[in-house]
């Protein structure tokens, strides 16, 4: 009985197969032109921003997605840094998402082949945050900003 229970909870939630990345990408109102793995760069971003402390309602997720794949997209090819505002006022008439079902996303090896690697340079700046919160020291620090620094810059 749990196991089915399990299996209901995370068929509701995960990406089905037959969804194509793109017209997700497109459900959002993310910018056509950026090719698929900025978006799922994006999602990646996102989720790790949360765990380690961005807040940011369920309700406006979608609508950070959308804001923040035209920033990326106006910063460019090759990338330029350039900070990003969310503004929790503009009208986003794009897909919601919950942040469970982003997780199930990112966390699916099925949903994209390169999730997993944006989601890994994740979780190295996560360990090394851990790290120094553990040990406060210079060393642990500069550990963690230059890990979160790879983490946060674009492969493109």
């Amino acid at each position: 009985m749990i196991q089915l229970q399990y299996q209901h909870v995370t068929n509701s939630i995960s990406y089905r197969q037959e969804d194509n990345l793109t017209k997700l990408q497109m459900s959002f109102g993310y910018p056509e032109s950026s090719n698929v793995n900025m978006f799922v760069w994006c999602l990646v971003s996102l989720h790790r921003r949360i765990a380690l402390g961005l807040n940011i309602p369920d309700s406006h997720l979608g609508s950070w997605i959308w804001q923040y794949g035209k920033h990326i997209h106006a910063c460019g090819m090759p990338h330029t840094p350039a900070p990003f505002n969310y503004d929790p006022n503009l009208n986003y008439g794009g897909r919601a998402i919950t942040y469970r079902e982003l997780t199930a996303w990112i966390m699916n090896p099925k949903f994209s082949t390169v999730s997993k690697e944006y989601a890994q340079r994740w979780d190295l700046a996560i360990e090394a945050l851990i790290d120094h919160n553990r040990h406060r020291s210079d060393f642990h620090w500069a550990a963690f900003r230059a890990k979160l620094l790879a983490a946060k810059t674009p492969f493109w």
